[in-house]
């Protein structure tokens, strides 16, 4: 009975020349099972430029440039083994689904076909535990599948005018209490005069302008956003949007084939991202700590 066994990964890879091997290493390993006399090996590398090369020698692999239009897009392995007329296959394709000469959105897949059911299911879970290894998180691909799905299209599109909206609703309710601490003190003061505990007017008239000097420093609540228009606020976030999504296309590479030229290129923009990203989180750090140092000497003072 002949079995297959094909499963497509929606994730980025971080793919190295070690990986290759010990995936190679897995595939021969199992192939061998089936009959260790018969074992062929085909491999395919599409590059940039659209070129495409077919080789049977494992090493050519790791000798090409990997860079500009010779960057590899596509890599192939192909493992087949033949067993009285029976043939089982293995065959593992990584695609850098970015490149404009890719036509599909599946950046994994493997499939494996044999005569026993164990022994597809078993290389199925191997090959599965090595690509899991090159795994690397795909923006491309959140959304596409489960709660993903839901909270891009729904939760999210909700949570972006609430978060710009925040400001103003705390400005509203600052508005609000100093609405009622000026009617309490109002209050307080009607009370001590009907109460006869003004010993004259003037007292009165003390407590009063105490009251206005104390409305003229307390009525006027913050402003929202800074001061700014929401209008400005909200193109001001949408500027940092746009540029960390910048950021992310240009320093954060999703489909990586790391050997070659191609190698010290993502070690460069990697360095780069990690340097970025670690001034930003060490900056705000700092600004909270020496906020809250601030409010500590402040309130001992």
């Amino acid at each position: 009975m002949q079995v297959e066994s094909a499963k497509m990964y929606l994730q980025g890879f971080v793919l190295k020349e070690q990986d290759v091997r010990r995936l190679h290493d897995v595939i021969s390993e199992q192939l061998k099972k089936v009959n260790s006399n018969s074992i062929s090996f085909k491999y395919n590398i599409k590059y940039a430029n659209g070129a495409i090369a077919e080789s049977m020698d494992f090493e050519e692999l790791f000798l090409a440039d990997n860079s500009g239009s010779s960057a590899i897009v596509r890599l192939q392995l192909t493992g087949i083994c033949q067993k009285d007329s029976n043939e089982s296959r293995i065959n593992v394709e990584f695609r850098n689904v970015d490149s404009f000469n890719e036509d599909t959105n599946i950046p994994i897949r493997h499939t494996i076909l044999g005569q026993d059911r164990d022994w597809v299911f078993i290389t199925s879970s191997l090959i599965e535990e090595r690509i899991q290894k090159t795994k690397r998180l795909s923006f491309n691909h959140i959304g596409q599948k489960g709660f993903g799905r839901v909270f891009l299209r729904l939760i999210l599109p909700m949570l972006i005018p609430f978060i710009f909206l925040l400001p103003l609703l705390f400005s509203i309710n600052d508005v609000s209490t100093v609405k009622q601490e000026k009617l309490a003190q109002i209050q307080g003061i009607e009370k001590k005069w009907r109460q006869a505990k003004y010993k004259d007017q003037m007292e009165m008239l003390l407590d009063l302008e105490k009251y206005k000097v104390e409305s003229d420093q307390t009525l006027k609540p913050p402003k929202p956003y800074g001061g700014l228009p929401i209008g400005k606020w909200i193109i001001f976030g949408l500027l940092i949007l746009v540029a960390l999504t910048w950021f992310l296309f240009k320093y954060y590479l999703v489909y990586n084939f790391c050997w070659g030229e191609y190698l010290e290129e993502f070690k460069r923009k990697e360095n780069i991202r990690k340097l970025v990203f670690s001034v930003i989180i060490g900056t705000v750090l700092l600004g909270i700590v020496v906020n809250l140092i601030s409010s500590y000497v402040w309130e001992r003072m």
